[in-house]
């Protein structure tokens, strides 16, 4: 007798192979991407305490900026855990949407949408602020929903 497996775990297995997937892609980015001129100034500018908050170049990345600071202040600088902060705020933003949307198939859907674009992939793992700043997007997009809810 063929033993059928519950729509939840089916959902999830399908999750965590696709997030793996990115897992895969990221590695694969660290050997091939070389750092974008965006990625070198924020390394050789913006991770000094001293330089954070400079205006003679548009700096939109002041919260990366920290993050990366405290990662090189604590570890030295080095490129990879720089990346993994944009692959981490990456996770968290999957994370955020299948625990917000409650749809597991919803949630498949995006992430196969964002894993058919390799560009959006690559840019997604530099070391830039971008997808820090999508991460606050989507929580501040999720706190709206609930509060337009209580009214």
């Amino acid at each position: 007798m063929i033993k059928k497996f519950p729509q939840a775990t089916l959902t999830l297995t399908f999750l965590i192979i696709l997030l793996f997937y990115l897992y895969l892609r990221f590695l694969l980015s660290l050997s091939l991407t070389i750092p974008s001129t965006d990625e070198i100034v924020t390394i050789s500018t913006f991770l000094d305490f001293r330089t954070i908050l400079l205006k003679y170049i548009p700096n939109n990345h002041v919260f990366t900026s920290m993050l990366g600071m405290i990662t090189s202040y604590l570890f030295g600088v080095n490129i990879i855990l720089l990346r993994t902060i944009s692959f981490i705020c990456l996770l968290l933003i999957f994370i955020k949407i299948y625990k917000n949307f409650k749809d597991g198939y919803l949630s498949i859907l995006i992430l196969l949408v964002f894993s058919f674009d390799s560009l959006l992939i690559d840019y997604s793992f530099l070391f830039r602020g971008y997808i820090f700043s999508s991460f606050l997007f989507v929580l501040i997009f999720f706190k709206i929903i609930k509060l337009e809810d209580n009214i």
